[in-house]
This record gives structure tokens, C-alpha cells and sequence, in this order.
């Protein structure tokens, strides 16, 4: 998975290696790389504002970092599979889509879990 920044300025990418990497868009090395999942980083997204990169985990935990420093803020656990999608709302909330069937919404300043939707009979996708 790859995203870009708001400004398009910077991409990020996910991968299998435990890591996200934010790479400028006219270097070929990358500017930061993101580790402290256990296992391969499946999806990236950054903030509307461009700030922070959210990782989603084949281990169910979701790495808030900050883009520019590439310091984690904060790992989310509670779901119980592969994390396979994330999102920002415009405000501070994060979504998280799971195969354990769930959606997670995570206040982004706390870290704390706002509310778990369970809505659905399948995985949700990305």
C-alpha cells in the first residue's frame, strides 16, 4: 500500500519488511522509516493535515507516527487479526478496518479506542 501526503510532496509506502517508509517525492532515498510493528505493515495514510502517517499491522495494531520526525505517538491494539486499512477524519478521529470483522475508531491526540463498530458478517476491506 502507498499513499501520499496531502501536499504531494512526500509518499509513503507499507511493507512486508516490519516498516513504512515517507519518501520526497524527488529523492530516491527515503526521508524516515517507521518501525515497532512485529510483523509486515499492510496499509499507510496520512493526516489531512499531512503531520502524522498511520501504519495498519498484519499483527492488529495501528502505529500512529509522526510524519515529520518519524517518532511513533502511539500503538493502538485491540483488534484481533490483520489491521487491512486506515483513515483519518478531518478532525481526530482514525478509523481502522480489520479481518476480525470490526471497524475501530481512535481518538488520535489520546490514542484512546473512541467506539468499535461490528457491523459487518465478513472482513472489512480495504
Amino acid at each position: 500500500m502507498i499513499a501520499f501526503s496531502p501536499n504531494s510532496q512526500f509518499l509513503a509506502s507499507a511493507s512486508h519488511d516490519m516498516t513504512a517508509k515517507v519518501w520526497g517525492i524527488t529523492a530516491d532515498m527515503p526521508r524516515r522509516a517507521v518501525r515497532g510493528h512485529s510483523v509486515g505493515i499492510v496499509t499507510v495514510t496520512f493526516s489531512p493535515d499531512g503531520k502524522l502517517l498511520a501504519s495498519g499491522s498484519e499483527d492488529g495494531t495501528v502505529g500512529i507516527w509522526n510524519a515529520l520526525a518519524g517518532s511513533l505517538c502511539h500503538m493502538l491494539r485491540g483488534h484481533s487479526s490483520e489491521v487491512i486499512a486506515v483513515a483519518f477524519s478531518p478532525k481526530v478521529l482514525l478509523a481502522s478496518a480489520s479481518t476480525d470483522k470490526t471497524i475501530h475508531l481512535w481518538n488520535t491526540t489520546t490514542g484512546s479506542l473512541y467506539r468499535i463498530i461490528n457491523a459487518h458478517l465478513d472482513r472489512v476491506d480495504r
